[in-house]
């Protein structure tokens, strides 16, 4: 099945959102070609972009990504220095919302509600 150019990107926890165009007022983040957009503290497996962007955060600190040439975002083990789990998907959009996705589990509700 052949994906379509410009659709949302779900990669582990990182949603990529495509937007039409970016908001007003944004503030630059620097990087060297990559960037890690979510890092796992315990298990060390970090969510990075690498290739030809711009990463751009508001004021409430949500985050955008313009794509100015081939990029991609892998997953990949910092502990070892090696690909993790999930494939290396290219983002196509010009512009992306990031949003750290939240998976919704009965069980892991009931699990929080028992410990409180």
């Amino acid at each position: 099945m052949k994906k379509e150019k410009n659709q949302f990107i779900q990669h582990g926890d990182v949603g990529f959102h495509p937007i039409q165009k970016l908001p007003k007022n944004l503030k630059e983040i620097k990087h060297d070609g990559t960037f890690i957009v979510a890092l796992g503290e315990q298990t060390g497996h970090a969510h990075q972009l690498k290739g030809n962007f711009k990463v751009l955060e508001d004021k409430k600190k949500l985050r955008f990504i313009m794509i100015m040439g081939k990029t991609e975002i892998e997953h990949w083990n910092t502990l070892i220095q090696s690909p993790a789990e999930h494939k290396t998907l290219p983002l196509t959009a010009p512009f992306y919302e990031v949003k750290i996705e939240e998976d919704y589990s009965p069980i892991t509700e009931e699990i929080y509600k028992t410990n409180d």
